[in-house]
Formats: structure tokens, sequence, C-alpha cells
């Protein structure tokens, strides 16, 4: 009785561990490779493995994005596709580089930016209309259908992104007063509201703490970055970090209670990390010449990219829990755009 007892304790045991390996198997990461004339998308393991080319046009591409359940990517190239034709178009993906289809054709402007929690649209700014104005608008996956977001005269647009929820659309405009204020509309462009207008430049926004605050980015005239917070109505501005004078991308975890950013200080150049309030400040290390930082699915740790050796840039990561940095790509080229996929 006691030896079945304990073959049935391993059984349970062994088929719980391969139920975890099923559920949970190691994430991949997208990015950009660029080699002279031209750019193609690849996936590689989180551990640095399985390096494998998803594109083959010959052209130039824009920043992939990724559905939340990791199914689809969505990218934009100009130039040539893999039979010589020329290609100017956004293109749908799976997330082993089959079934590639154009979404939309003959798109040269604009550029592709968040995708909607549901999967299926994505927001796309600098979208020129009449009068030459750029605007923010979302296009379905499936269709190609494009929804306009944004009615003012900006000269323009960029950073939208979804809220957590879906409901609501953030992103900065630059309009004739040549200032850069945050804006607040929905995925309908029903309603469009000014959050910001200080005299300085406010842009990157970011969705925090459940979608109830904005992360941002202020420039101010004396040529100093700070990272700050307000409501989703421009109220109770709170400064996060102030007076640091190089800023290369903001990561928010998927949580959306920790950023993560890079600051240059006193000739020091870190890689910081703190929770959403500001409290709870953490150097995680000294990275010269690194940019785009983007959180794992489980929030364990961040990928990014450093320029080793100029003009080669690899794609790193470092855990969040020991600071330990593992390089993933070893192949002196370009190779940037850094995004997560959840398996």
């Amino acid at each position: 009785m006691k030896q079945l007892l304990i073959i049935c304790t391993l059984v349970f045991i062994a088929c719980d561990n391969i139920s975890d390996s099923l559920i949970m198997p190691p994430s991949k990461i997208v990015f950009l490779r660029a080699v002279e004339d031209r750019r193609d998308i690849f996936s590689i393991n989180r551990d640095g493995s399985g390096e494998r080319n998803l594109t083959n046009n010959h052209g130039y591409y824009g920043k992939p994005v990724a559905t939340p359940d990791g199914r689809r990517i969505v990218f934009d190239v100009v130039g040539e596709d893999s039979s010589g034709s020329p290609i100017d178009a956004i293109i749908a993906m799976d997330s082993d580089g089959s079934n590639q289809r154009v979404v939309m054709d003959n798109f040269s402007h604009g550029a592709l930016h968040d995708v909607s929690p549901d999967g299926y649209r994505v927001l796309l700014a600098g979208v020129v209309v009449s009068g030459g104005y750029r605007q923010i608008h979302t296009m379905n996956i499936n269709s190609g259908r494009l929804v306009r977001l944004s009615y003012d005269h900006f000269l323009s647009t960029g950073n939208p992104q979804f809220s957590p929820d879906g409901s609501l659309v953030v992103f900065d405009g630059f309009k004739e007063d040549f200032n850069e204020d945050i804006y607040l509309t929905d995925p309908f462009g029903d309603f469009e509201r000014r959050l910001t207008t200080s005299v300085d430049s406010e842009t990157d926004p970011h969705f925090i703490e459940n979608g109830e605050k904005i992360l941002y980015t202020e420039f101010s005239s004396a040529g100093y970055y700070s990272l700050c917070t307000i409501d989703i109505f421009g109220r109770y501005k709170q400064v996060l970090e102030a007076g640091f004078n190089s800023q290369k991308g903001i990561a928010v975890s998927n949580g959306g209670d920790k950023i993560a950013f890079f600051r240059w200080r006193d000739r020091t150049e870190d890689l910081i990390i703190m929770n959403s309030d500001g409290s709870g400040r953490r150097r995680l290390a000294a990275l010269p010449h690194a940019f785009s930082p983007v959180f794992s699915p489980d929030d364990s740790e961040l990928a990014m990219v450093i320029g080793e050796t100029s003009p080669f840039w690899e794609i790193y990561t470092i855990d969040i829990a020991s600071s330990k940095i593992s390089r993933l790509t070893h192949n002196n080229v370009r190779d940037t755009s850094p995004v997560y996929l959840p398996f």
C-alpha cells in the first residue's frame, strides 16, 4: 500500500511538472535586424537559443508589434518583397513567420504602435489627412479598415497607446503653438482631451496603475528630462524623476505597477526600476549605450538594446531580481526593437 502511494505521488508530481511546462513554455523575443540596406524580423528564445529569420523582404521595416496572445505579428515594410516586386504595405503574419498577409497596401506614411487588448486593432500615428495634418488612427488587423481618432490641427502625432481595458487611447501631439502635449481620446474618436498645457514639451505617454494614471516624459526649456504622472483628466501632476539629461525609452510592467528607464547623470548611464508612484527606486546596472527597455510577460526581466561596439547593436536581457545581464545576439549587426511574445 505504501509503495502504491509513493508511485501515485511520483506520477502526480511528474504530470504536474509536464502540465506546467506545457502551460508556461519559455517566451520568445521578436526584434529587427538591419544589415546594410535591408531589415528583417527575427525571433529568438528568451535564453538566446533558436534564432530564426521570420521575413525575407528587401526593404525598410518599422518596429513590429505583437497581439497580446502572441499569435500574430504586425509590421510595415517599404521596399521589395521576396520576389523583387515593389512593396509598400502593412503586413500581418503568424508568430513563426508563416501566413504573411497584406492588410493594407500602398501605405507609406504613419507608424505602427500599440495593439488593442482584444488583439484586433493596431494604433497608427502620423497618418496624413487633408490639409497635411497628421492624425491618430486605428486599423483593423483583419480588414485593414481605418478609424480616425484625432481631429485637431496636429503637425505631428506619436506614441499612441491603448488603456489596459481598451476603452481609452493616449498620445502626444504637436501643433502650431510648437508645444508637444499629451492628449486623450477613445478608440472611436468620440472626444479629444488635452491633458498637459505647460510651456514644456510632454511626450511618450504610458498608462499605469490599471489605466488610472498616465506616465510621460517632460522636456524643459533648460534642456532636462523629467518623468511625470497625471490622472486621465490631466490633474494631480507628480514628478517622479527630475533633472536627468538623457532619456532613451520607458518601460511599464504588464501589471502597470513598475517603471524602468535609462538615465544619464553625473557621467553615468544607469538602468533604474521603481514603483509607479516613484517609491522603491533601485539601480539595476550601469549600462552605457543602452536603450529601448521592455518588460517580459512575467515582469521578471527586461530586454534592451546595447550598442556594444558602434555601429553594432545587440539584444540583451537583465534579470530584475539578481541584475544578471545576458547577451542574446552575437552578430555584429544592428539588432533593435525587442518585443516579447508570451510563449
